[in-house]
Parts: C-alpha cells; structure tokens; sequence
C-alpha cells in the first residue's frame, strides 16, 4: 500500500514535526556520529574562547546532548549570540554531514531543531548536561516540556 502524503491527511496521524528554532545561540544537529564523538566536540568547543573570525572572546558555559535517534543527536550551547557569529562557530565543527545543514540554516536565517517524534523515530531524550542552563538550554527545555507529549 502506497503512503499518502499532502494536506488530505489529518493531523492525528502525526504528519508534523514539532522543532525549536533561535536566531540567537548555537544549536547543532549532528547525524552519523557516535555519543562519544558528541561529547568530545561538546567538551573542546565549551573549553574555547576564541574563535575563527570572531574578535572577541565568546565563553559558551554549558552544553546540552539531546539523542534524537540512534547515531543521530543534537547539542545546544548555553549562550546567546548574534545569528552571525553563532554561524561562524557552528561552521567551524567538521563532523558528518553538518556543513549542509548549516548552508541550510544560513539561508533560512535560525537554527532549528527537532523536539517531536518524526517518521516513526520516538521524541528525542534528553542525555548529557554540563555547566550553566540558565540562558538558551533553559529556552528548549520549556519548549521540549511543552511539547511533551509529541
């Protein structure tokens, strides 16, 4: 049976996906890597405070690892920044398939992430958390709590 898609179908048959978007901080999606590949580009970017075309120094002062399905994760950084100079530090990450996505981002003008279930992959979990939550993560996670039972 061929699957149906367009705007014929309801929206109880979870044909959405629910994102976190900003223009202000730093949000990566990094596909086809390992949790541990995650947590030690999260460690060497936290541990930083200078960075390529960026004048002054930036502290990013937490992280934040959310699994989104297997091999595949998101990591969000407790600062707030202008688009601009979070597109520069995001693109200096080497990892996967990630210089796409942020082309895509570039043009779109935010970032954005997944918060829902999408395609038959469970809502992404929360795993790893480290330093201050106090400004962006705490800006997804009263996002993600709303959307809990997407």
């Amino acid at each position: 049976m061929k699957k149906k898609y367009g705007k014929n179908l309801p929206l109880n048959h979870h044909n959405f996906c629910i994102g976190f978007v900003t223009r202000k901080g730093i949000l990566l999606d990094l596909d086809n890597t390992s949790q541990n590949s995650v947590i030690r580009l999260a460690e060497k970017f936290l541990e930083k405070r200078k960075f390529r075309y960026i004048e002054r120094e930036i502290n990013l002062e937490g992280y934040l690892i959310v699994k989104s399905s297997e091999n595949h994760y998101h990591l969000i950084f407790n600062v707030y920044l202008p688009f601009r100079e979070a597109l520069m530090i995001a693109s200096s990450v080497r990892i996967g398939n990630l210089q796409c996505w942020i082309l895509e981002r570039a043009k779109h003008g935010e970032f954005t992430i997944r918060i829902s279930t999408k395609n038959g992959n469970n809502k992404p979990k929360l795993i790893a958390e480290k330093g201050k939550t106090d400004k962006l993560i705490n800006d997804y996670l009263k996002t993600y709590a709303l959307f809990l039972k997407y």
